[in-house]
């Protein structure tokens, strides 16, 4: 199981408590937040993760080569999206060689609450060609963008309406070959991708329950901090409270 890391943003958001340092590296406890992420997915059953990086990754880079061959990361490719900002669509494009038939995408800045081996096996099984994890929000933590009924799944990132009461939770699972032959441009968000697969029909919903946790804002990261550094936290009992072990 293969997952890439779409750690190349910017991170406009949190310049007033990153300053200079790129937003995976911001302390949360003993650690990282980089740290939390990789070891979070590890704990889910990931065992590789490729890292798209930008801004500072460098510097992300050098962190996490001190980690190699720990028992508690999945081991780590590093790859950098170039000078320009391709977007969350041509950042995949750009490594799709080097990623398996059927691959997972998650943010930099996202904790994702899916159990990943039931979402890899519900990717296959739909016989789509993209898989979207959801959840029901009702426009509570952020603006719900998710249509699902029993008759319509639909998300659109820009147009959103009142029939829309879930949320995409950051993370998909994406066939190459499909995304290969229906991704012409060279920069483009992922959410023009989705919208044009669930417009055909070419995309599997997958429900979770549990909000994901963003380190996008400082608001986001303070909740973070503070989930992350109570005196009794685990990965382990965090995975447990959401069913996920």
């Amino acid at each position: 199981m293969q997952c890439l890391v779409l750690a190349g943003g910017l991170g406009t958001r949190m310049k007033s408590v990153s300053v200079n340092k790129p937003k995976a590296l911001l302390p949360v406890g003993h650690q990282t937040f980089i740290d939390w992420q990789l070891q979070w997915l590890k704990c889910l059953g990931m065992n590789s993760v490729a890292l798209s990086l930008g801004h500072g990754g460098e510097v992300i880079e050098a962190h996490l080569r001190t980690k190699l061959g720990s028992p508690n990361y999945p081991s780590l490719a590093f790859v950098y999206d170039g000078p320009e900002l391709l977007g969350t669509g041509g950042a995949v494009k750009k490594h799709l060689h080097m990623l398996d038939q059927d691959f997972i995408v998650t943010y930099g800045d996202t904790i994702v609450f899916a159990p990943l081996n039931k979402l890899m096996t519900s990717h296959k099984d739909s016989k789509k060609p993209l898989t979207i994890v959801i959840l029901e929000n009702r426009n509570q933590g952020d603006k719900s963008n998710v249509v699902f009924t029993n008759q319509r799944f639909h998300y659109d990132k820009f147009k959103t309406t009142p029939e829309m009461h879930h949320i995409d939770s950051g993370m998909l699972v994406i066939s190459k070959e499909h995304f290969k032959s229906n991704s012409h441009e060279q920069k483009f968000d992922l959410a023009s991708y989705m919208t044009k697969c669930c417009e055909q029909g070419l995309a599997n919903p997958f429900l979770i329950e549990r909000l994901f946790i963003e380190l996008g804002s400082p608001a986001g990261y303070e909740n973070f901090k503070k989930i992350f550094e109570a005196p009794d936290f685990s990965l382990e009992k965090l995975a447990k409270s959401a069913g996920l072990l």
